[in-house]
């Protein structure tokens, strides 16, 4: 008999796109091609009319199956809704892993309800670690300063650092930070089933469900059984947050295999740097604007942007930005790309930008870049060091430094033979081919005893 693999996204395709959902497809893929049964249960946005309370749709998407279970907000508290862990959730997640009766429930999303259906059940688990929300409430661990936190998550913490993120200003968030523990808790619990609360009781309530959330990470932290982290980085924060190293096992994400294209300068084309991804303050767009704005000749270069805007904050982010932007060099918007269409926008660079000012897990884009054969310029920032060797096939430049990324594109538009030269020295990346087969040697280990039931 196929061995079942499932596994949990907080997001997936069509509903949602990122490093993450590709992870989680590509892996699918990978599995099913090894000769195991596939299926992944996701989160989607609620879109049924009427007044039930939940609604589940299976689809197969690129030939993966897929449940996707959405939730009516009217039937959820908004403490509920923070923790992604109550009994409805739980319930439909019950059906659903029941249904499918894996050997092993593979976790990527929907973590401490997934972990908690996984122990009822009696199955085994292993989480893979996509991001810092792991161990950031914000979700990327970017400090209202935009410094990178690096304390463990507590709501002492985080809770003043996440209030100033709701409100930026001192007699706002500042002193909202500053609520007493059992005023907020006891504040928090009394209202949370309450509907239409007016904005200042919800603004007080905030500081009680940043701490449901950290409650929901400690659930992860104390019972996965093991983690797989794509970088060092990765691995830092879990210790950082009291997670013993022996449950932790370091893997870096592969990616599909990529065609190479050479890259050849005529001496008379645009250098064309590219972006790909989110259009979200933490990716750092806006310093790509700022380097642009300082570049010399800026005239002889383009900017190709790949990715879309996905939220209302993205929009009041991105949209002001390409407005007032008054560099000279010339910014190209392409839409979202994937697949094959993605493949062809990297080929059509010279070098991808990634300044990031997140703690980034991996850098799923980069490594894609690299395996296109493109250069890459990346900030000092989580993962993305671990990526480039500096010099050799990219640049690392500090994070939120406008200054030193304006540096490296200078570089690259004055000699664009530098650009040729990194490219050739490009290293093969690893495939997910060869991450299936590190990935399934960790399923092996939970096998033993299965293959009775």
């Amino acid at each position: 008999m196929k061995k079942r693999i499932l596994l949990t996204a907080s997001r997936f395709f069509p509903s949602s796109y990122g490093g993450g959902e590709m992870y989680i497809l590509s892996l699918a893929q990978e599995l099913a091609v090894r000769g195991y049964e596939v299926r992944v249960v996701t989160l989607a946005p609620w879109q049924e009319p009427g007044s039930k309370s939940f609604a589940r749709s299976n689809f197969v998407y690129q030939g993966v199956s897929v449940a996707a279970l959405s939730f009516n907000p009217a039937a959820t508290t908004e403490g509920e809704k923070y923790a992604v862990n109550h009994p409805l959730l739980r319930g439909a997640l019950k059906d659903a892993i029941t249904e499918f009766a894996p050997d092993i429930i593979h976790i990527n999303g929907i973590n401490s309800a997934a972990l908690m259906v996984a122990a009822e059940l009696r199955l085994p688990t292993v989480t893979t670690i996509h991001h810092s929300g792991i161990a950031c409430t914000a979700g990327a661990l970017v400090r209202p300063d935009h410094s990178l936190c690096r304390y463990p998550a507590d709501p002492s913490v985080c809770v003043p650092c996440c209030s100033l993120y709701r409100s930026p200003h001192w007699w706002t968030g500042g002193l909202l930070g500053k609520s007493p523990s059992w005023f907020y808790r006891y504040f928090g619990k009394k209202v949370d089933s309450v509907r239409r609360l007016p904005y200042l009781l919800r603004v007080l309530r905030y500081p009680w469900l940043v701490e449901q959330t950290i409650e929901q990470m400690h659930i992860v932290w104390k019972y996965s059984e093991r983690f797989i982290v794509p970088s060092l980085a990765m691995k830092e924060l879990l210790l950082r947050n009291g997670v013993e190293e022996g449950r932790i096992r370091v893997i870096p994400h592969g990616i599909q295999p990529t065609q190479r294209t050479e890259l050849t300068f005529d001496g008379k084309r645009k250098i064309r740097f590219g972006y790909v991804g989110q259009f979200s303050f933490v990716k750092g767009i806006h310093l790509i604007v700022q380097a642009l704005e300082r570049l010399e000749h800026a005239e002889q270069c383009e900017l190709h942007l790949f990715g879309a805007v996905q939220s209302k904050e993205e929009e009041s982010y991105f949209f002001p930005l390409m407005k007032n932007y008054t560099g000279a060099a010339k910014i190209i918007q392409h839409g979202y790309q994937s697949g094959v269409e993605l493949q062809k926008a990297y080929s059509s660079i010279d070098v991808l930008l990634c300044p990031s000012l997140a703690n980034e897990a991996f850098g799923l884009v980069v490594s894609e870049a690299l395996a296109a054969g493109r250069p890459v310029i990346v900030s000092r920032s989580g993962a993305l060091p671990e990526l480039v060797k500096d010099g050799e096939y990219g640049y690392v430049v500090g994070r939120n430094r406008p200054d030193e990324l304006s540096d490296a594109m200078q570089r690259c538009v004055e000699s664009p033979e530098l650009i040729l030269a990194m490219a050739q020295r490009i290293p093969l990346m690893k495939t997910i081919h060869q991450y299936g087969d590190e990935i399934e040697g960790v399923y092996q280990t939970s096998f033993v005893g299965t293959d009775n039931r």
